[in-house]
């Protein structure tokens, strides 16, 4: 079935959209930034919705929306979030992180591909606490993970392909691949799988210098050996197959040339979109039904292609169905509009409501602390003597004044002759004592009694007439 164009979603943020991933049971497309922000796209809001960002500025290489959660995975760790955008955990690592893919052969369990200055290797964590269940080595430079049957399919920035197994062994060397083959001597840009077919396409060298290959290359997953390539004389930059027809594989290249080949008849059945583009393809993504084709750009920009009919009145979900309601976030409620006149108070614009009192209204802080006085006046006499020169005044510093300049008044500390009960009826209540002012005119803060610090002291009755009350 041929594909028609449909008007271009925006990334809010006009970011380049490193990756894609449709929903699989809701009708919204997620979309990853070069800033690290995951964003949910809706038929209806052409801008979609950014939530907060979750992966620490790094750029998202990998996305994928589950059931469930919407997973993202950048250099610096591998999250999980919730369809609303709160975050369910987020798996930190040391080591470079590139890519991840379900595990083959565990349920709840995906494999997280890290690469070291040392070492590199496979990480597994299980989905529900993304907590870390065992390492293995691998491969080094691995930027690509598709798991196929009990098998993973590895791709690497040194041009190999390879398959693990990792049901041979607990140990930690059971990562190491179990057969390899060489497909693109520049380094591997895609990788799909598709019943026992594995397609790749990737970078060559000419005369000394890094070229597109023009092939996509085919392989047998049971074996990896090579099959008939497909030319693609633009330059493959990305390739997908389609979800519900493993025949129909799809070839885009960074200039926004599609071609969608029918392998099972590669001659005739072809279809060519030319994307209206003016910078280049960053990323692809299938829709659940293959109905709609995905393609994001550097400058923001999701290009959509589409089989199902384009009449509003027809349309049909991203994901194929109703399914469940797209997480939306609340909308806030409109503001009333107020007519403006000379007579209308401000308390009609509206302010916060607090339920309780607030920090700023503590009668502490609106009360001058004896230990930071302000700067203290300048005596009378030295402004009877002063002279003004350019607006600077000049007086000479009394004789009964000197000696005693930058010197702030300090309160003279009580005497604290405890508390006995021999001197209960003489001395005064504690809590209404009130500090008497100091010379700068100002009064310490009274604190409360059971704050208050108390040292016990001794009397001539002994330790017994000390009062602890």
């Amino acid at each position: 079935m041929a594909y028609a164009p449909l008007p271009a979603l925006v990334h809010p943020r006009q970011e380049l959209i490193s990756c894609l991933s449709f929903d699989t049971v809701s009708d919204v497309l997620w979309s990853g930034s070069a800033s690290g922000s995951v964003t949910a796209h809706y038929p209806t809001n052409v801008r979609g919705v950014t939530y907060p960002a979750t992966t620490k500025g790094h750029p998202v290489t990998r996305l994928v929306a589950s059931e469930k959660d919407v997973k993202a995975v950048t250099e610096s760790g591998l999250g999980s979030w919730a369809k609303g955008g709160m975050n369910k955990w987020y798996h930190n690592s040391s080591q470079l992180l590139s890519t991840f893919c379900d595990h083959p052969s565990t349920a709840n369990a995906v494999i997280l591909a890290a690469n070291g200055p040392d070492a590199s290797e496979f990480v597994m964590l299980n989905t529900a606490t993304g907590a870390e269940i065992r390492k293995v080595a691998s491969p080094p430079m691995v930027n690509h993970l598709r798991a196929s049957h009990s098998l993973l399919i590895s791709a690497a920035a040194d041009g190999y392909i390879r398959m693990h197994d990792f049901r041979t062994s607990n140990k930690r060397d059971s990562g190491v691949a179990q057969n390899t083959a060489f497909a693109h001597s520049g380094g591997i840009q895609g990788l799909e799988i598709s019943g026992n077919q594995i397609f790749t396409c990737g970078w060559g060298f000419r005369q000394s210098r890094p070229h597109p290959d023009p092939l996509v290359k085919v392989y047998d997953i049971r074996s990896l050996k090579p099959l008939p390539p497909i030319p693609f004389a633009q330059g493959p930059a990305h390739v997908s197959v389609h979800p519900r027809k493993s025949s129909s594989l799809v070839i885009t290249s960074a200039e926004g040339l599609v071609n969608i080949v029918d392998l099972s008849n590669p001659v005739s059945g072809q279809e060519y979109q030319q994307l209206p583009i003016a910078s280049y393809i960053s990323s692809v993504a299938f829709s659940p039904t293959g109905a709609y084709i995905a393609f994001g750009d550097a400058d923001g920009y999701i290009h959509m292609l589409t089989s199902a009919p384009v009449e509003e009145e027809d349309r049909v979900p991203w994901n194929g169905s109703e399914g469940t309601p797209a997480p939306w976030p609340s909308a806030p409620p409109p503001l009333p509009e107020i007519q403006w006149t000379d007579s209308t108070p401000l308390n009609s614009i509206g302010m916060p409501y607090y339920s309780g009192p607030l920090l700023s209204s503590s009668a502490i802080l609106n009360t001058r602390s004896t230990y930071l006085p302000p700067p203290a006046k300048v005596p009378e006499q030295v402004l009877q003597s002063m002279k003004t020169i350019d607006f600077v005044g000049y007086a000479s510093l009394p004789r009964e004044l000197r000696g005693r300049r930058n010197v702030a008044p300090k309160e003279p500390a009580p005497k604290d002759e405890g508390r006995f009960r021999s001197k209960a009826k003489r001395a005064s209540d504690p809590d209404e004592a009130v500090v008497s002012p100091v010379s700068s005119g100002f009064i310490r803060p009274e604190i409360p009694r059971k704050w208050r610090q108390t040292d016990i002291k001794y009397s001539k009755f002994g330790i017994e007439d000390f009062d602890f009350a």
